[in-house]
């Protein structure tokens, strides 16, 4: 398995107190090791080529596993502005099995920044999505 490594998602993961992430921690000995660099849409990006270890049915990528790369994707989005933040809530959508051996783009941006019912806090709503070369995609 193989994922983009950009320097500058490794330091911001580290500087935000996630080193120790499964999917993009450099201080974990199982991660990933996914790095998310900035586009030009003012959201993140990283590419990923899972292989069985992250299967769920045969030659499927297992929908947890996809939930969490969507997840890391919007939380890298977030580090890229400077905020550190947990999520909250996560639906995902599976229009279609992702297959593994697919090389797969996450993608995450912001949509939406409104204060919080509780004062000066403020909510965040990034998106991400996933897509590889046979148009399977799946989206949180």
């Amino acid at each position: 398995m193989s994922a983009t490594t950009e320097t500058g998602g490794h330091a911001l993961a580290a500087r935000f107190g996630h080193a120790g992430c499964v999917l993009c921690g450099i201080e974990n000995p199982w991660s990933l090791g996914l790095a998310f660099g900035p586009d030009d849409t003012g959201g993140v990006h990283a590419e990923i080529l899972p292989d069985e270890r992250l299967r769920g049915y045969d030659g499927m990528l297992h929908g947890g596993v996809a939930a969490a790369l969507l997840d890391c994707a919007m939380t890298h989005c977030l580090f890229h502005r400077g905020v550190r933040a947990v999520t909250g809530d996560l639906r995902v959508r599976y229009p279609h099995p992702v297959p593994i051996g697919a090389r797969l783009k996450l993608q995450a941006h912001v949509t939406m920044r409104a204060p919080r019912c509780t004062g000066s806090r403020r909510s965040w709503r990034p998106t991400a999505r996933c897509g590889s070369g046979h148009r399977r995609r799946f989206a949180a």
